[in-house]
């Protein structure tokens, strides 16, 4: 079977995770996370900036337009609620959520997105602790929440430190060993951990100890001294 896939929205919901990981846009990551050519990044790249709906600033960073954010949080919110209703109705497996979600996005209509919202009571976040954007849209005004800590910008001289994991990111998602790793771990939201430096890398106690190198510190947002 063909896979449903837009191009367009897949960059823009990449472009949107990046910005929610703190992780500078720019196309050198877009060959990272999309895992295509150099030469067909830059040519969506060039599509998208002709359609209004991305800018290059004078450093090469990429951002989203006015058009191109609000299409960004439509195909996020899409992505989030698919991921919602295969979980906590389909029970599709932990590891298989993110890549069905990917296909559900392109091709849920705005009446799908709203019998959702009805059917789980207004989910804010999706299984992986991730908000759910764009939900002004259907009338549910989402309270903003204290911000967590990336494993990156948790202070070495804090180390070592408990705390609850709040979200893993789609980056994490989109890498089916990567997560299976966490999820068999007990690495996931809601659970507590214990994190300390080991080398180059941050040492993550769950139900087990894995680590993680400093690359990969974006990954995971912890609520610390929980």
């Amino acid at each position: 079977m063909k896979e449903i896939v837009n191009t367009t929205e897949m960059y823009l919901r990449t472009i949107y995770d990046l910005n929610e990981d703190c992780v500078p846009v720019r196309q050198s990551r877009l060959i990272e996370r999309m895992r295509q050519a150099a030469p067909t990044v830059f040519q969506t790249v060039a599509r998208m900036k002709r359609a209004g709906l991305v800018s290059i600033d004078d450093d090469n960073r990429i951002g989203l337009t006015e058009e191109g954010s609000i299409r960004a949080i439509e195909v996020t919110r899409k992505h989030r609620l698919a991921e919602r209703l295969l979980t906590d109705i389909i029970n599709m497996p932990a590891t298989l959520v993110h890549g069905e979600a990917c296909r559900w996005q392109h091709v849920m209509s705005e009446a799908a997105e709203r019998r959702i919202v009805d059917i789980l009571g207004g989910p804010t976040t999706s299984p992986w602790g991730n908000p759910i954007p764009g939900l002004e849209h259907f009338g549910i005004t989402v309270e903003k929440s204290v911000a967590a800590t990336k494993l990156a910008d948790i202070s070495e001289s804090t180390l070592p430190v408990v705390g609850i994991v709040r979200c893993i990111s789609e980056h994490a998602q989109s890498d089916p060993e990567l997560i299976t790793f966490l999820v068999n771990a007990g690495v996931i939201p809601g659970a507590r951990v214990t994190i300390r430096l080991c080398e180059k890398s941050y040492a993550v106690r769950g139900l087990d100890e894995i680590k993680l190198p400093m690359k990969l510190a974006h990954i995971i947002d912890v609520d610390c001294g929980t």
